[in-house]
């Protein structure tokens, strides 16, 4: 699987973005399962609405980190000085 996400910058970013969404649904999941919301397709509902606010600060920073993280890598990868020490 690594190998896969070790291809091209497109795959590394969207398979961040499919970890933040995977973690989305599971964390959220468990959320109504603790009974937050009561146990009806209604209250599945409204748990999942109510954490979008959420979820989109979750896709901006792991849009940042792994847009920082892909700088760092090419810097190093290309000898800058500043990692002469590294």
């Amino acid at each position: 699987m690594a190998n896969y996400f070790s291809s091209s910058i497109i795959k590394r970013v969207s398979g961040s973005l499919l970890g933040a969404s995977i973690f989305f649904v599971v964390t959220n999941f468990g959320v109504w399962v603790s009974g937050l919301y009561g146990y009806s397709w209604g209250g599945l509902i409204s748990c999942y609405w109510l954490a979008i606010p959420f979820f989109a600060y979750s896709l901006i920073s792991t849009l940042v980190f792994s847009s920082l993280i892909e700088i760092i890598y090419k810097l190093k990868q290309k000898n800058y000085p500043i990692f002469k020490k590294i």
